[in-house]
């Protein structure tokens, strides 16, 4: 992530809630500490990854097209394959 982001980046790695980041690609470009808590999968692991390459149950019709459907409606965008 570019330095301009790092004081918003720096909160956000704060939260009690797990976030990450994705480009329109689904590529993982930011990964919360409370998500390497949770996923036992560091930043270092997920950055750059898509999140179907992270997470295969993704790659389920279900869960891609309502990836795709959150994300044609622009960030910023919530979305969690548990509901």
């Amino acid at each position: 992530m570019p330095h301009r982001f790092a004081p918003i980046l720096s909160v956000l790695d704060h939260t009690p809630s797990g976030m990450c980041l994705i480009d329109h690609e689904f590529k993982i470009v930011y990964w919360n500490a409370c998500l390497e808590q949770w996923t036992l999968l560091t930043r270092d692991e997920v950055l750059g990854f898509t999140l179907i390459e992270c997470f295969e149950h993704l790659n389920k019709l279900q869960y891609r097209s309502r990836l795709a459907a959150v994300l044609r409606g622009g960030p910023p965008a919530v979305f969690s394959s548990q509901l």
